[in-house]
């Protein structure tokens, strides 16, 4: 089935052929290969889930533990990265009081990418990246993210240097 989107408006193939009759046609077409923020979400909660050996309730929890910690990081960092939300939207979306907490936590992620690059206890963190940056890429290049597609600043993290 084929959706069409409006500016924040979706409707149903019916919908659409109804107002084709009548001439009103302000709608674009988005095939079925779209994907949502909610969808982007999932993919980057299970690659962090996967790594980080943290559970799901980790994302909602407001504990200061290290990895729950670094989970919500990553995720309001990647949710930004790949998405069209606002860091205001985003820390709202996360769950945070406001914007600031997603600059924090981009702030965060960046040190303990740094970090994985040249200490082994970190290194973690920079496959982490790795591979969330992979995935999102080869999810996201055959579907088309509803909303526009945002320029992020990238993330320096591909090389890995360790030192023990």
């Amino acid at each position: 089935m084929q959706y069409l989107v409006r500016i924040n408006q979706i409707v149903t193939q019916e919908q659409y052929d109804a107002l084709q009759q009548v001439g009103l046609l302000p709608f674009k077409s988005v095939a079925e290969d779209s994907i949502s923020i909610a969808d982007i979400d999932e993919i980057i909660k299970d690659v962090i889930v996967e790594h980080l050996k943290v559970d799901r309730q980790a994302f909602t929890r407001t504990d200061r533990r290290m990895n729950n910690a670094t989970a919500r990081f990553f995720r309001s960092t990647y949710l930004y990265k790949y998405t069209s939300m606002t860091l205001q939207e985003c820390g709202q979306y996360c769950g945070y009081n406001d914007h600031t907490s997603v600059i924090y936590s981009r702030e965060q992620v960046e040190k303990l990418i740094e970090l994985g690059k040249n200490a082994a206890v970190y290194r973690k963190y920079a496959v982490l990246a790795d591979e969330l940056d992979d995935t999102l890429k080869e999810q996201l290049s055959q579907k088309q993210i509803i909303g526009p597609k945002k320029m992020v600043p990238p993330l320096k993290h591909k090389e890995h240097e360790v030192i023990i």
